[in-house]
């Protein structure tokens, strides 16, 4: 759509760029929501296929129009998006107090001004304002980023993980590695389009100073990627430290597995030569790996748990690697069809979008009242395993802003107890309530037209969302039915044996950089016949207890 307005039909140059929000709304699901780096992958290859002159589009990790990067996401994730657009083409922008660490859309810097609190914010010392300085000192050392064309080496499909670019040619070259999972993860024989045991010298590092790495014989790059990190090297010598004669006497393999696979478990197996036990890593998460031991004979097989993958169009990725000897095999990919089990519906009353109280009224707009977006008709409830799949039924569902989830006029805000637990919060963050009936959530989930979150309840508080929680949740709109499907991973649940027991409450509201504004008087922009500080909350569902099996 963008590059409607920067040329005609007939390629004829209207505007010479624009500001990229695809590439701003694929760094947020990915560095923010915890989705696959396959998002930014695709996106990245988009952005250079699609438009003409990509050098000259605006990119940027947040501005006055959208949430504030930590406001959704967290320093971690912040850091490596600033650090993703000073390593793409594009005009990097950084919006004011990024550098400072905002959370709020538009407080001043300094202390006169609106949400400074009264006093200034501005600090050369703060450790984002030092950081920002290093990565944008090492787009503007490295001309490379800014004028040439990356190609994308590596990502992730199915979980945050790691994404890999080579940037430039020739002795200019780097390659960008970024890992956005919260655990280590393996990049496995990574062709890098360098030479022969190349030597890899590092040349930025988000966070400690970059270590050496080298590629092998086939110039492919094994390593694991530390957490959320990112990391930039350019080749070097190549080493004499190993030969090819010792390099043969080491190896590992994969036999085919089955393409698809509808059960809970996943028998692999293989061949290994001169290595004792390997482990067999799916999605390169190497905590989740199964360590398994070779035979005399050189041969392996292992059973891999598949219960908590949940999207049947993902292709999961599994290798055998060992670390020490380093031998890494050539991967299998596989998909797992999940079976649902539909296990409560919940009805809720037409026309009671009213509020707690049932004086709350619409916004002074006439699409509003017409079409009444908030008016929630009822939840219904599916597991798999300890993964949860719910969709939301209501009375409309408008798309007039055209936003990039597929509606508007609505923030859907689910809360998630899970059984067994005594801990959890009973504080709803930015809806000025608590959860009724003495209910805790251990994980929230926030959809709306421009964002989402899902978070968990550690450090939540009345202003504060929570921690991120990872993977991040998937949503499916479907307007005709006024339905929204999110399914939340049970890897982002802590992996439960069972949601049986769990409880369930959803709300309705509207989000536009926040919860929108309570007033006893209604107005274009805010829902009226309350208090400023009365709870945010137009329409809700019972608690929902998930039934045990029968």
């Amino acid at each position: 759509r963008i590059d409607r307005y920067l040329r005609d039909a007939k390629g004829k140059p209207r505007l010479p760029g624009m500001l990229n929000f695809p590439l701003y709304g694929s760094t947020l699901d990915v560095f923010a929501r915890g989705r696959p780096t396959s998002v930014l992958a695709h996106r990245i290859r988009s952005m250079l296929r699609i438009h003409a002159d990509p050098f000259r589009m605006p990119s940027f990790v947040d501005n006055h129009d959208v949430d504030r990067f930590l406001a959704v996401g967290d320093e971690a994730g912040l850091k490596q998006a600033l650090f993703l657009i000073m390593t793409l083409p594009g005009i990097p922008v950084i919006y004011y107090g990024t550098e400072q660490g905002f959370t709020m859309q538009r407080a001043a810097m300094f202390a006169g001004g609106f949400g400074a609190n009264g006093r200034d914010h501005f600090d050369r010392e703060a450790p984002l304002f030092r950081y920002l300085q290093r990565v944008i000192a090492l787009r503007r050392e490295h001309p490379v980023l800014a004028h040439e064309r990356p190609v994308v080496l590596a990502d992730n499909a199915a979980a945050p993980g790691a994404l890999a670019y080579r940037v430039g040619t020739g002795a200019d070259a780097l390659l960008v590695v970024i890992n956005s999972s919260d655990r280590e993860t393996l990049l496995d024989a990574v062709e890098t389009g360098f030479v022969a045991n190349a030597v890899l010298e590092p040349v930025f590092a988000i966070g400690d100073q970059g270590v050496e790495a080298r590629v092998d014989q086939q110039g492919r790059l094994t390593r694991v990627l530390p957490p959320r990190s990112g990391q930039v090297w350019r080749a070097t010598k190549a080493s004499t430290a190993s030969t090819s004669e010792s390099l043969a006497k080491i190896g590992a393999s994969l036999d085919p597995i089955a393409e698809r696979t509808s059960d809970d478990r996943l028998r692999v197996s293989g061949r290994a030569d001169g290595v004792r036990s390997l482990r067999v890593v799916v999605d390169g998460d190497i905590k989740a790996s199964v360590v398994v031991a070779v035979g005399t004979d050189g041969r392996w097989q292992t059973d891999l748990d598949t219960s908590s993958f949940v999207d049947p169009e993902v292709r999961h990725r599994v290798v055998a690697w060992s670390q020490e000897p380093i031998a890494v095999s050539a991967a299998r990919t596989f998909s797992v069809d999940r079976q649902w089990r539909e296990r409560i519906r919940s009805d809720d009353p037409e026309g009671d979008d009213r509020g707690p109280d049932g004086h709350y009224r619409y916004p002074t707009d006439p699409l509003w009242e017409a079409q009444r977006p908030l008016d929630l008709c009822g939840v219904d409830v599916e597991t798999s395993g300890g993964s949860l799949r719910i969709t939301v039924h209501m009375r409309n569902l408008v798309a007039t802003w055209n936003p990039p989830n597929g509606f508007d006029h609505l923030a859907l805000t689910a809360y998630l107890e899970l059984p067994g637990r005594s801990d959890g919060a009973r504080v709803m963050p930015l809806q000025n309530a608590e959860l009724p009936d003495g209910m805790r959530w251990h994980a929230r989930l926030r959809v709306g037209g421009w964002s989402t979150a899902l978070t968990g309840h550690a450090s939540a508080s009345a202003s504060s969302e929570g921690p991120v929680l990872t993977p991040g949740a998937a949503f499916e709109v479907d307007r005709a039915r006024a339905t929204v499907r999110m399914t939340i991973p049970a890897r982002a649940l802590g992996d439960p044996a069972t949601l049986e027991g769990a409880r369930l409450y959803v709300t309705t509201w509207d989000y536009d950089g926040g919860y929108r504004e309570l007033a006893d008087e209604a107005g274009a922009n805010q829902f009226g016949g309350g208090k400023h500080d009365g709870p945010r909350i137009m329409d809700a569902s019972a608690i929902i207890t998930i039934p045990a099996s029968h």
